[in-house]
């Protein structure tokens, strides 16, 4: 079963367009890489303060998808950050992995079955 909901995909279609939705999952493809490894560094460094910015920035980036479940889970990650929760390691594996295994191939796919 796949991350990228249809329904709710399609409907921020309908408010853009093909061309725009791809330009929004090619600055997702951008800029995953460095907000994985601004979220990664901050909980290196136990650094709360840029850790709920990075999140913050996560949960923004995946606000623009059709991707409720993922959408969800970014948001109760930065939930516990604000929370003051320590060990989120685990938490933030699972996000990463969703994305990455599942999330990025669906918009893959996509975009390149829509490429102009």
């Amino acid at each position: 079963m796949g991350v990228l909901d249809k329904n709710q995909f399609n409907e921020k279609l309908e408010m853009l367009s093909e061309e725009i939705m791809a330009e929004v999952i090619l600055i997702f493809f951008d800029s995953w890489p460095e907000r994985k490894n601004e979220i990664e560094e901050a909980m290196k460094e136990d650094n709360s303060q840029n850790l709920e910015f990075a999140a913050h920035a996560l949960k923004n980036d995946l606000a623009q998808l059709g991707v409720p479940g993922i959408l969800s889970d970014s948001q109760d990650f930065l939930e516990k950050i604000r929370q003051g929760e320590t060990r989120l390691e685990s938490t933030f594996e699972t996000l990463k992995k969703d994305i990455e295994n599942h999330l990025i191939p669906e918009l893959k796919e996509w975009h390149d079955a829509h490429k102009a």
